[in-house]
């Protein structure tokens, strides 16, 4: 089961982080050409609001799955109380600011 959760994980992640570079690179440069206003306007609130689901709805499976994963028995809890002490502790620690720093920044 845990090997199931992980590659969820994974997956999520690849749908989360994937489709901000296809936007950055491919998308939004693309809506330059679009000389109608109203019409360049129209396809990026379209394509904003779909990734804004994909990206809501994989950053909550992102959340479930890594407190699955946290709370599991493969990380004991002499680990979850001093994560510091081992190598992937300033890792996490990272990870959930970048995760807290997007969730709000998606608010602002």
């Amino acid at each position: 089961m845990d090997t199931i959760v992980l590659g969820i994980h994974v997956l999520l992640a690849a749908l989360l982080v994937g489709p901000q570079f296809l936007l950055f690179y491919a998308v939004v440069p693309s809506t330059w050409l679009i000389t109608d206003e109203r019409l360049r306007r129209s396809v990026t609130a379209v394509v904003t609001q779909r990734f804004g689901w994909m990206a809501g709805g994989s950053i909550v499976g992102l959340i479930l799955t890594g407190m699955y994963q946290f709370n599991s028995e493969l990380v004991g809890s002499d680990i979850r109380g001093d994560m510091m002490s081992y190598g992937f502790g300033p890792i996490f620690i990272a990870k959930m600011v970048a995760l807290v720093a997007q969730i709000g920044r998606a608010h602002v």
